[in-house]
């Protein structure tokens, strides 16, 4: 029977995993197409920088009614393949306290999301006509259903099971070909969402992972490289409606205007450029199974003999899985720090680029980054006043004409630093006179979100939106 008692997020989910005895001889990994060739560490996705984003969330004091944590078992710790592994261990020991988590932390926010992480077989895809090849796991959000299956969900985030016997994440210098094959199924899972976000679980570790898009020039190459998929354009109607709620929240003081909101949610509704495609580079982060805090806990982790914060595998479940849910998660060429806040009009709060949650201090948070470095270029860093940060139907009508190569005409700017970019179909133009959100095809404005026409020269995948919205832009003379 279980005790009302109280305690915190941090404490649940940095407490010892159970131990784990692992049977596998080992084997050969599922084969998986070459997208990323390489890794590079997420240096932001670390324990104190964390510790900082969600300090006020994980140490806030939560009522809990039920027991979070199944009593372990020898059945549970002796496991023999994955199936094991994902049933006995993740489902039972992991999972469960990270989705009491989130659950405790959409209510503490006032965010009103209703995130779970579970088995992926609730999820369906709305571009990949065969589902039979998917992810393990998946991150699902409530008001974010598949439009083509209403029973199934979008996966906001893919994970895969390994047994550490079959692979290690420093396979990368020691067996690279086995390396390999796991980090590619996950990144084909993550493009199909698509996502930034993914994650490798085992019995000896969780490795993160964040992928990256690669842009494709105006010749339609990239970097010399051959084409490869480019990933498949989101549901736009749920993740706009996602958004929506996410900014339409108790935190907020002042209701937000339809359009205003609008501006605030276009990352999932263009590019700002012809087409995108994943880069061959990663970035990951390797969390041991063992890890676990001290049992004093971090009061703060600043000062002489004060305990610094640890990233757990619950814990970094938990940051993941939210930043996947409530933030901007479509993959791009660059990314803020992790740790920022953008401002989409004057009138409106700072949002938190990752977390999706409202600045409620006083003055201006200290990272200010538009989600978007690529499309922000020069003023992707705000600091002082600015006009803005939609690109506004009377400014692009005094920016220079391009022809593209497919006949269509499309404007065309250049940031201080020489960068050129297009205004595509895609990118959302606002008509400062009616404040109404629009696009331009073929240069001429049209009122709402730009929907691609079903069939495209490009195959049979829309190509991935790169969740862009209008920086302050600049006609270059």
């Amino acid at each position: 029977m279980s005790v009302q008692r109280t305690t915190t997020i941090y404490h649940e989910l940095t407490r010892p995993n159970p131990q784990v005895v692992n049977h596998n001889v080992g084997g050969a990994n599922t084969r998986a197409a070459r997208i990323v060739e390489s890794w590079t560490e997420w240096k932001d996705f670390n324990a104190a920088t964390l510790y900082d984003m969600f300090h006020d969330i994980i140490q806030a004091s939560w009522t809990v009614r039920v027991s979070l944590h199944a009593p372990s078992t020898p059945w549970d710790s002796h496991i023999h393949d994955e199936d094991e592994f994902e049933h006995y261990l993740a489902s039972k020991h992991i999972v469960p306290a990270v989705n009491a988590a989130l659950a405790f932390a959409s209510s503490y926010t006032k965010m009103d999301v209703d995130l779970h992480l579970g088995r992926s077989g609730k999820t369906r895809s709305d571009v990949v006509a065969d589902n039979r090849n998917h992810a393990d796991w998946a991150l699902c959000r409530e008001d974010m259903r598949s439009q083509r299956f209403p029973d199934k969900y979008i996966s906001l985030m893919p994970g895969d099971s390994k047994m550490s016997t079959k692979w290690l994440s420093s396979d990368y210098t020691v067996a690279p070909n086995n390396w390999a094959d796991p980090v590619n199924q996950v990144a084909i899972y993550s493009q199909t969402a698509p996502s930034r976000y993914g994650f490798i679980i085992t019995d000896t570790e969780l490795v993160v992972l964040r992928f990256r898009a690669e842009s494709v020039n105006e010749a339609g190459l990239s970097g010399g490289r051959s084409r490869r998929q480019p990933a498949p354009a989101k549901s736009t109607t749920m993740a706009h409606a996602a958004h929506a709620r996410q900014l339409s929240t108790a935190t907020v003081d002042t209701v937000l205007s339809d359009s205003v909101r609008s501006m605030s949610i276009a990352d999932s509704s263009g590019s700002y450029a012809p087409s995108v495609m994943f880069a061959d580079v990663c970035e990951y982060r390797a969390i041991p199974w063992e890890a676990c805090a001290d049992s004093s806990g971090p009061s703060s982790h600043k000062g002489k003999g004060k305990v610094a914060p640890v990233l757990t595998v619950r814990l970094a479940l938990f940051y993941l899985c939210w930043m996947a849910g409530c933030g901007w998660i479509t993959p791009q060429e660059n990314y803020p720090p992790l740790d920022s806040y953008w401002q989409w009009d004057s009138t409106m709060p700072f949002i938190h680029n990752s977390m999706g949650i409202v600045y409620k201090s006083k003055g201006q948070p200290k990272r200010i980054h538009h989600p978007n470095p690529q499309v922000g270029g020069a003023d992707s860093q705000a600091g002082g006043e600015g006009e803005g940060t939609c690109l506004t139907r009377a400014v692009a009508l005094t920016l220079e004409v391009v022809k593209l190569d497919n006949g269509s005409r499309v404007y065309k700017y250049v940031t201080d630093e020489g960068a050129s970019h297009l205004v595509t179909p895609e990118v959302p133009v606002l008509d400062t006179e009616t404040n109404v959100l629009g696009h331009f095809v073929n240069l001429v404005w049209q009122a709402g979100e730009y929907m691609p026409p079903p069939s495209s020269s490009r195959g049979k995948h829309a190509h991935n939106p790169s969740r862009s919205s209008g920086g302050p832009f600049k006609k270059r003379h």
